[in-house]
């Protein structure tokens, strides 16, 4: 394009035309383009979503029915599909019973009892190899005493158990 001044022409900057845009951006990578097709399921999967379908568990009996469907598959050796239904059920049913039944927090009393029950332990033993007063055992199983925090590092060392096993709600 030229400009004119007083009657004398100047050229101008050389005039470019866009490229396409296929030309001017870097195609992106094919894996980031559009999110990869899901893998339909297979027959089976869906088969079993007809027969119980695959939502929230409502009550007991719903849970009842869930369970027995779950022994059913359970019996038996089962192909991709239906392995993909029953771990999506047992997720739903494992939701449902942490609402309907939860499990209270054993205390560190109930904790310390059950390993020692597991070990045949009396509480003289107890005393004798972790060098904690028998005194004190008998205290704690008793519900009249506390652990310490040295009690507790002790103990799960002794028990080959993680410390937080002895503190209520963790």
């Amino acid at each position: 394009m030229a400009v004119a001044h007083g009657g004398t022409s100047k050229p101008t900057r050389k005039q470019v035309t866009p490229k396409s845009r296929s030309e001017t951006k870097p195609s992106p990578p094919a894996d980031s383009a559009s999110p990869r097709p899901v893998p339909r399921a297979p027959a089976s999967y869906f088969s079993l979503v007809e027969e119980f379908r695959l939502e929230r568990i409502r009550d007991d009996d719903h849970l009842a029915r869930a369970l027995a469907v779950v022994d059913r598959l359970m019996a038996r050796d089962l192909d991709e599909g239906e392995q993909s239904y029953l771990d999506a059920l047992v997720d739903l049913i494992e939701v449902y019973e942490e609402k309907a039944y939860p499990i209270p927090a054993a205390s560190e009393s109930e904790v310390l009892e059950e390993l020692m029950g597991q070990r045949k332990l009396t509480e003289t033993a107890l005393a004798e190899q972790t060098g904690i007063a028998q005194s004190t055992i008998s205290d704690v199983l008793r519900g009249e005493r506390e652990l310490t925090k040295d009690h507790v590092v002790t103990l799960a060392k002794f028990f080959h158990v993680s410390p937080q096993v002895f503190l209520p709600g963790t």
